[in-house]
Parts: C-alpha cells; sequence; structure tokens
C-alpha cells in the first residue's frame, strides 16, 4: 500500500523523533504486560492456595445485613452466633452433591472460644467445627501435625493449633498434651456456654498467616453446642408441635406436666429408712422434655465448601446453585473463594486495581506526550502535506496517513515492549521472587512467587498500544487538514 510506505519513510526520515515516542510506547506496554502478569499470577496462586486448603471453590452460606465470613472476627464475635445457619440444609447439600460438577462438599461451622485450663485462663482460639473424616477427605494437605492426628473415632476432640498452643503454654506457664482436656467458653443464643474438649493433636495450616494461625478444629456437636444450636434455641421444637383451633401453637406437654400440681408438693417430710438407697436419678423426674427442648441440631450449619471437578466451570456452577437456592425460596447465596479468603483476597484485587489505575494514568501522559511530538512532527511537514493536497490528495488520504504512521509505530512499539516484557517475566521465573513473610506466601501460593506470562495481559497491553496509536493522531490530523495547500506551498 501507497500509505504504508509512505508511513514508514516519514518514521525513518524523522529517526529521533520515532525512538522517542516509540520509546514511551515500548516501556507502557513492557510496564503493562509485567505488573499485569505479576498480579495475575499472584491471584491465580492466592486461589489455588485458598480453595485447596480452605474454601473450596464455592461456599454456601445464609444471609446477613451484617458482613461476616468464615473466620469469626475475634472476642467480640463470641462464638461466631451471629453468623447465620443455612436454611434447609439437608435439601441444599443433596441438590448440590447431585450436581455432575461436584467433586465433594463439607458442612462447616465457624465460631470463637476463650480457653481455660484447670480453671486458668490460657487464651483464645478461633474454631472451625467440622466432622473430621469430612475435613480430612476434603482437605488433605492443608495441615502439617506437629503432635497427633485426626481422631479415629467421633467425640469431643479438638484439633489445637500450635500458634494457640504456644500461646496457653506461655499464659499458663504449663505444657500442653494430647489428651489434655480443656474448657471453652462461647457465648450464643442463650447466653453464656462452658464445654470441655479433649485435645487430639497440634497442627500447623501449610499455608498459613496471621489470622489463620488462631483457627482450631474442634467437633461440630461441641461448637454447635457453645453455640447454643439447638433444634429449637428458645425451648419449643416447632417441627414436633401442632396448631391449635385458634391457630397458636400447642406445645406437646401442659403446665402440669412441666412443673407439677398441687397435689405434687411433699406435706410431710417421710425420713429415709436407714439402709435404703437413694435413687438421685429420680430426684428431677422425668427429663425426656426438658432434653428434647436442648437437644442439638445436627442439622445446622453456617457454609458449605464446595469442590469442583474442573475450576473452570466455577461461574456456570455458582449461577446454577444460586438459581436452585432462589427457586426454592432458599434464603442462602453462593460465593466463590475470595469471599470465604476474606481481607486477603480483598487486598489483592485492590492492589491490582491500583495497579490499573496507575498504568492509565501513565497512558494517559503518554498520549500527551506522543501527541506533542506528532503534532511538532507535522509542523515540520506543512509544505509536504501542502503538496500532497496540491497534487489532489483528499483530506481522507491525509487523516489516513497520518493515523497509519502512529499505529504503525504503536505496533511496532507495542511489540518491543512485549518481547522485552515476556523477556524479564522468563528471568524472573527462573530466579523467582522468595519471601519469608506468611502473608507474602498466601498472596504467592507459596514461599517463591515465579510470576509467568498471562495472555489477558498480553492481549490488553497489545489493545492498549493500538489505542495510544489512535488516540495520538487525532489531534495532529485535525490540525494537518486545517493547512491550506496554498499556504502550505509557499513555505517550500
Amino acid at each position: 500500500m501507497v500509505i504504508l510506505k509512505i508511513a514508514f519513510r516519514n518514521l525513518l526520515e524523522h529517526k529521533v523523533k520515532t525512538a522517542i515516542v516509540g520509546t514511551l510506547i515500548a516501556l507502557a506496554v513492557m510496564f503493562m504486560v509485567t505488573g499485569n502478569s505479576i498480579l495475575d499470577t499472584i491471584r491465580t496462586g492466592m486461589k489455588q492456595s485458598y480453595s485447596a486448603n480452605y474454601t473450596g471453590d464455592l461456599i454456601v452460606h445464609g444471609t446477613s445485613k451484617d458482613s461476616f465470613s468464615l473466620l469469626a472476627s475475634g472476642p467480640g464475635a463470641a462464638s461466631g452466633s451471629d453468623i447465620p445457619q443455612i436454611p434447609e440444609f439437608q435439601t441444599v447439600r443433596s441438590s448440590i452433591e447431585q450436581m455432575p460438577q461436584v467433586q465433594s462438599v463439607l458442612p462447616l461451622l465457624s465460631g470463637s472460644a476463650s480457653i481455660s485450663l484447670n480453671e486458668e485462663t490460657a487464651g483464645f482460639t478461633m474454631l472451625w467445627g467440622a466432622n473430621f473424616d469430612e475435613y480430612a477427605l476434603m482437605f488433605p494437605d492443608s495441615l502439617e501435625f506437629t503432635q497427633g492426628g485426626f481422631p479415629e473415632e467421633p467425640g469431643p476432640y479438638i484439633l489445637l493449633s500450635e500458634s494457640v498452643r504456644e500461646a496457653a503454654e506461655k499464659e499458663t506457664g504449663k505444657p500442653l498434651h494430647i489428651g489434655d482436656s480443656i474448657t471453652l467458653a462461647g457465648f450464643g443464643a442463650s447466653g453464656s456456654r462452658l464445654r470441655e474438649a479433649t485435645i487430639a493433636g497440634f497442627f500447623r495450616f501449610k499455608r498459613g498467616n496471621e489470622q489463620l494461625n488462631l483457627v482450631s478444629l474442634i467437633d461440630a456437636n461441641i461448637l454447635r453446642s457453645l453455640k447454643g444450636m439447638t433444634r429449637n434455641p428458645m425451648g419449643v421444637d416447632i417441627a414436633s408441635s401442632s396448631l391449635g383451633a385458634n391457630g397458636t401453637t400447642e406445645a406437646a406437654t401442659t403446665d402440669d406436666e412441666l412443673f407439677g400440681n398441687g397435689g405434687s408438693l411433699v406435706q410431710t417430710i417421710q425420713p429415709v429408712q436407714s439402709g435404703a438407697l437413694v435413687n438421685y436419678d429420680a430426684i428431677l423426674g422425668d427429663t425426656s422434655i426438658r432434653n428434647r427442648y436442648t437437644e442439638l441440631d445436627p442439622n445446622a450449619w453456617n457454609f458449605l465448601l464446595i469442590r469442583l471437578k474442573d475450576s473452570a466451570s466455577i461461574p456456570a456452577t455458582q449461577e446454577s446453585i444460586q438459581t436452585m437456592l432462589t427457586t426454592g425460596s432458599i434464603d442462602a447465596q453462593v460465593s466463590d473463594w475470595s469471599w470465604g479468603a476474606g481481607t486477603v483476597a480483598t487486598l489483592a484485587m485492590a492492589l491490582q486495581f491500583i495497579f490499573n489505575i496507575i498504568i492509565a494514568i501513565i497512558l494517559v501522559v503518554a498520549i500527551i506526550i506522543i501527541m506533542n511530538t506528532l503534532v511538532i512532527s507535522v509542523t515540520e511537514r506543512i509544505p509536504e502535506i501542502g503538496t500532497i493536497r496540491a497534487i489532489g490528495a483528499g483530506k481522507g488520504f491525509v487523516r489516513r496517513m497520518i493515523l497509519w504512521e502512529t499505529l504503525t509505530l504503536s505496533v511496532v512499539a507495542g511489540l518491543v515492549g512485549l518481547l522485552i516484557g515476556s523477556v524479564l517475566l522468563l528471568v524472573v521465573n527462573r530466579v523467582g521472587i522468595a519471601s519469608s513473610n506468611m502473608f507474602f506466601a498466601i498472596l504467592f501460593g507459596g514461599s517463591t512467587l515465579r510470576p509467568v506470562l498471562s495472555m489477558g495481559s498480553l492481549v490488553w497491553s497489545l489493545l492498549a498500544a493500538v489505542a495510544i496509536g489512535l488516540v495520538s493522531s487525532l489531534y495532529p490530523a485535525s490540525i494537518a487538514l486545517k493547512i491550506a495547500p496554498v499556504k502550505a506551498m509557499q513555505k517550500i
């Protein structure tokens, strides 16, 4: 094409200006592709770290006007009693397990409690309540046991975090061992509660952070008891009650059954005959009703973690689950791993957002500099442009000529920037960016970051280079089109 030949000739004739503009574009593209590839690698590593070790691919949870997450926020959140339960849990779990793309699920409770040992305060721990066998199947490589391991049978067991253990031993001055019994104090809907738990092991999260290191794993029923998650926290089992004629709930018992009647009062004291055995279990009478009111609800769960067979199906599966919940009028939501990761994922996404803002500012500055350089170039070529117009070239030809010049320069410089950025990423990948900081280990998905070229950043960088060329050519082209051919030829 004639226009391309003219564009290349003009670029070669103005080598200094071409080099300046090309260098700016190449640096901008190199910065874009390198920075976004590193951030994409961090996000991918963080996703692998969290989804493989803590959150799964998707999380079903209840809804609340207050914010909450997998981790109770600390002593102020008590035992996590404000975290909503998943309604109709068995229906939800059964429906999700039948989906072909689902590999496994893990019901989970979240809470917190203070610890005491032999009536001595021994610190605080956040708690995840689960069935230990299900947790081991879902996250087989997430824990590093320093002593003990998963309990072989159900029971009131707790796996204590090493960080929590160290804090407890420091506070009490006494060592903790496997088999020791500790007292947990939690707060639920019906007030404060104390429960005993036996230490079955001590562990560290292989990819922990300051917040995760405070989490201990506990038998789900112990945490339910701490949180007061009975079949009905107010003491009436609605499911087993019947409605009276007036539409009110009639409990399965009467006042006399609960409290007795006048005849139940002891009028005279009957002495215990010598040698007679006292049946202490019968003193309180029939406790079956009371036991039913305080029975723990086995279907009370805060979260359902879901692992998929293929992570590429996360968006489609998330949409399918949410549709199922909405169709069934179940007041629950499904979120991806980043919701479960909480502040760490939010920080990583905020870093990428800030980085892209910086990139946008750099691109605007680059466009302004390139535009000014092209304006100077057009001004110096007024006689040439006037001659072209005088011999019959229309305004469209001149506009295309300048556009092709800037596009050619932008694309070539952009490709150079991509090449430099790719080589730089290859070098950094080979060397690695090591960090002993636990927070960066979570971000990196390991102790060393090895960034790889992101196809998304490559495409966006090329598009940015083309956009630079298009935008930069608009103002210089408008100046060139305002030049009258007669006046331009007078400057020859």
